[in-house]
């Protein structure tokens, strides 16, 4: 869903489909939390933060009961918090957000797993837009060190990654206006790259996730039109 009114006409189809599973299921199950987060990341892309701010809150929820509290894929729900905190301008909670991905991620992926780059440079984000430059720097230098191991030089998460370190090194500790602005420029374009990391869909998978619902079990994962 790339353009407004795909999202607008996707938001009253996953309103139904919403509707529907609430009517299915009356406790927590996977397809309940697929059709939450859904309808919360279309939401979020109409600019619609606030109304799809309780969604994401339930599917997180959702998910922690299902897949437990260290669970990667519970890292991609605080992501998409993260996000839409960050949407709404509130800095401090979508640092918060992301840090409690960040360490879910490294205690389960490893420290040189590419999401976890993608929680560096989340975090080195919500950095420039608070003036921090040393954080910024020191989040970018953290990125790109693990994609260029994960992805290679070329890939162009590495190339988006390196332009806002070189934003970074121009200034002092703490940053110049100028240059933090810079550096927001160069993390939105980094962004445009990596959102599609940010956010959970559900995909099939093998059973057992709910009692009794062996047949039917599905894990959530990231929303994603391109392979990084």
């Amino acid at each position: 869903f790339g353009e407004r009114g795909e999202f607008i006409q996707a938001e009253t189809y996953q309103r139904q489909a919403l509707s529907l599973q609430r009517v299915l299921h009356d406790g927590p199950h996977p397809a309940l939390a697929e059709a939450i987060n859904n309808l919360a990341w279309t939401l979020m892309n109409l600019d619609k933060a606030n109304e799809a701010e309780p969604l994401y809150r339930e599917a997180l929820e959702m998910q922690r009961r299902l897949l437990g509290a260290s669970h990667p894929d519970l890292a991609l729900a605080l992501n998409n918090l993260g996000s839409n905190a960050s949407k709404l301008d509130r800095l401090d909670e979508a640092k918060d957000h992301y840090q409690r991905a960040l360490a879910i991620r490294l205690e389960s992926l490893g420290s040189e797993h590419s999401e976890v780059g993608v929680s560096y440079a989340n975090l080195a984000d919500v950095a420039v837009r608070q003036k921090d430059g040393a954080a910024a720097l020191d989040g970018y230098e953290k990125a790109l060190a693990i994609f260029e191991k994960a992805k290679g030089a070329d890939h162009p998460l590495v190339g988006g990654q390196d332009r806002g370190r070189e934003g970074a090194d121009a200034g002092e500790p703490g940053g110049h206006r100028q240059v933090l602005e810079q550096q927001r420029g160069d993390a939105a374009a980094l962004v445009g790259v990596v959102d599609e990391e940010r956010h959970l869909r559900l995909r099939p998978q093998r059973p057992a996730v709910v009692a009794g619902d062996a047949d039917q079990g599905v894990v959530p994962q990231r929303h994603e039109r391109h392979a990084v």
